[in-house]
């Protein structure tokens, strides 16, 4: 889709794919999303559904997709311990365009560091467990409305509904 391009071009490709009507552009609705979710976006097929090596070939156009994907993923993970040619890889050979767009955008949180922590747990089966708890809010004057807050802090507590 994207080849793993950055840029201006790259966030104006994914304004129009994530909201094509408001671009004029047919919309495609699918669920090659990474939780399985019908979304109606711009035109997208994943790597994975276009073998160019003749062993993955099914015909007419069409690939083995399962053992197509097994290969696919067996490249990633010789990667794993390279995190980031691990990103550029799944940018390059995107599955969602979620992958694809990976290298760019707005997002506020560090992408090396996820990619990091996700090589971790997927190559040496380790990272942060989750823990149950709940927030305890700190409200101005000990004045419990919203309109007061000042802060909060989280509480360890097996018995929590977070």
């Amino acid at each position: 889709m994207t080849g793993g391009d950055k840029g201006k071009a790259l966030e104006g490709l994914r304004k129009i794919y994530e909201n094509p009507r408001a671009f004029k552009v047919l919309p495609y609705r699918h669920n090659m999303t990474p939780d399985g979710t019908t979304v109606e976006t711009g035109f997208f097929i994943p790597y994975y559904e276009q073998a160019l090596l003749p062993e993955f070939q099914a015909g007419r156009g069409l690939a083995k997709i399962e053992e197509y994907k097994k290969f696919l993923q067996e490249e990633r993970d010789f990667l794993l311990s390279d995190p980031e040619n691990y990103q550029k890889k799944c940018a390059e050979r995107c599955w969602t365009a979620e992958e694809a767009f990976q290298l760019e955008g707005q997002n506020k949180f560090n992408k090396m560091l996820i990619t990091n922590q996700l090589a971790q747990i997927k190559l040496h089966k380790v990272g942060p467990r989750p823990v149950k708890g709940y927030l305890d809010y700190t409200f101005k004057g000990n004045k419990k409305d919203f309109k007061n807050l000042t802060g909060f802090r989280w509480i360890e507590n097996t018995n929590g509904p977070i």
